[in-house]
């Protein structure tokens, strides 16, 4: 009988709780607004997210269209769309009519560049080209797919740009400096790959491996490049590190690889393996081009690349530069050669420019040798100038542009 009502009572007030918290809520919900408020709340988030998700697609179109339409791009350069997406793009606000002028200059300017090498690789089997300079990329069909994420079912072309030094990289338009600050480039490449006419790029995960020429002993990082949209190379610091080779020197055995060099096709995987036995001549020209380059890099996305370090420089100035007839100019290039390191500076004047009045540049070593170099295009003619100086404190150099034949602008490229 006692337990009956204790069961009772347990249950009156189990019941009169439920009562009370069931009311409680109601009181809450209608202060508050209750279920609404939350539906409020996730109506925001989500609004929040949509919106953040469209700013982020037109940012991502921005950032795509303003690469795809720079004037110094490579030809056919779809592949800028595929830079490593944490390099980020700034536009220049500069007018249009500067962006023309620039994009008249580059075109004409890509009659002096260094020329690209191309290699093809079959469809369907693992094969390493070697560039003129000693780049090594190993290419594998599998990791590769056109833009809309087609398989390659035919033969794959590549693209190879090797700038390894100063002539180079000034005929080329590829100066070397990351965030305004100066680097002294252990050589710079250009990588495109493509499968009948149609852009490749590497499927998600998948990356390309490249043995880059060791052209220097300093420590050296990866940087990826893009230019412009008047044409100058920017360049972006990656968190990868140069390495020597670990197997230099010693033979490495590879199944189903091919290597080319210069043309002449070596098949790897019929070598016989040979133990404390002298090596054949095909071997010997194999080890000889692994020990002059990196241990393999693994490279995320497809265009330039360069292998650089940072210049310190203790004691730093600014160099003014005052063109003379500015007026008459609508658009020139200019730069600055360092003397004893691989190392090339860019900057730009146009009469149409915002705000500038002389062009210039920050933050180079007072006392370091030069060459002041400096191009233009007027009437479908080149002009240019070139003079050596020694970097003083915040000085103003005179450019006086002219008119220049085929031979003068060899010697200029020459004299680097």
């Amino acid at each position: 009988m006692k337990r009956s009502v204790f069961a009772l009572c347990t249950l009156i007030i189990m019941l009169a709780s439920c009562n009370s918290s069931q009311q409680d809520t109601q009181n809450e919900t209608s202060a508050t607004g209750g279920a609404s408020v939350l539906s409020d709340s996730s109506a925001r988030i989500d609004q929040s997210v949509s919106d953040t998700t469209e700013k982020k697609d037109k940012v991502t179109s921005s950032v795509q269209q303003g690469i795809e339409n720079t004037p110094g791009s490579e030809k056919n350069n779809s592949v800028d769309k595929r830079i490593d997406p944490s390099v980020k793009v700034v536009e220049s606000s500069q007018p249009a009519s500067l962006k023309t002028e620039a994009k008249k200059f580059c075109d004409f300017f890509k009659t002096y560049e260094e020329p690209s090498q191309f290699y093809d690789v079959p469809a369907h089997q693992v094969k390493e080209v070697k560039g003129k300079a000693g780049t090594l990329i190993l290419v594998n069909p599998d990791d590769l797919t056109t833009l809309q994420n087609e398989p390659v079912d035919n033969k794959i072309e590549v693209e190879l740009k090797e700038l390894t030094n100063q002539e180079q990289l000034l005929k080329t338009n590829a100066q070397t400096v990351c965030n305004g600050k100066l680097l002294v480039s252990g050589g710079a490449y250009y990588i495109n790959l493509k499968s009948e006419g149609k852009p490749l790029k590497l499927k998600s995960g998948k990356s390309l491996s490249v043995k880059f020429p060791k052209l220097t002993d300093a420590p050296m990082t990866l940087f990826a490049g893009y230019r412009d949209s008047l044409g100058q190379m920017q360049w972006q610091q990656r968190k990868q590190v140069f390495r020597a080779d670990p197997l230099q020197g010693a033979w490495r055995d590879t199944r189903n690889m091919a290597i080319q060099y210069d043309g002449d096709i070596l098949e790897i995987d019929t070598f016989p393996k040979r133990k404390k036995k002298e090596k054949t001549e095909t071997e010997k020209k194999v080890d000889e081009a692994y020990d002059k380059v990196y241990a393999a890099m693994d490279i995320q996305s497809l265009g330039w690349i360069n292998c650089d370090r940072f210049y310190n420089i203790p004691d730093k100035t600014n160099l003014s530069i005052n063109i003379q007839g500015r007026e008459a100019i609508p658009f020139a290039s200019i730069y600055l050669v360092f003397d004893g390191m691989n190392s090339v500076m860019q900057t730009h004047y146009g009469s149409t420019a915002k705000g500038v009045s002389n062009p210039g540049f920050e933050n180079i070593p007072v006392g370091a040798k030069v060459r002041l170099v400096a191009f233009s295009l007027k009437d479908d003619k080149l002009l240019a100038y070139s003079s050596d100086i020694i970097i003083k404190k915040n000085e103003t150099v005179a450019v006086a542009l002219k008119e220049t034949s085929e031979e003068e602008l060899k010697v200029i490229f020459g004299k680097q």
